[in-house]
């Protein structure tokens, strides 16, 4: 049969193996949150280049109009 030994030796190896999955699954999440933040400030930065080499036209205000008065 097997040994105690055996079985606590499998054990572990298979929590080893879950703990370096989940560590190289880290990493890899980690290293794609750092690309899509530096693309979104890059992004931000060019957005910002482009409104202060050309400002939005002022908008034209509204002409009110007069409710008559109902008696």
């Amino acid at each position: 049969m097997f040994k105690a030994e055996d079985r606590a030796t499998a054990s572990e190896r298979r929590d080893r193996q879950i703990f370096t999955d989940l560590k190289k699954e880290r990493v890899d999440s980690d290293a794609k949150t750092e690309r899509l933040k530096a693309l979104r400030l890059e992004k931000e930065a060019a957005e910002a280049a482009e409104l202060a080499a050309n400002p939005p036209a002022p908008k034209k205000a509204r002409a009110k109009t007069k409710v008559a008065a109902q008696d």
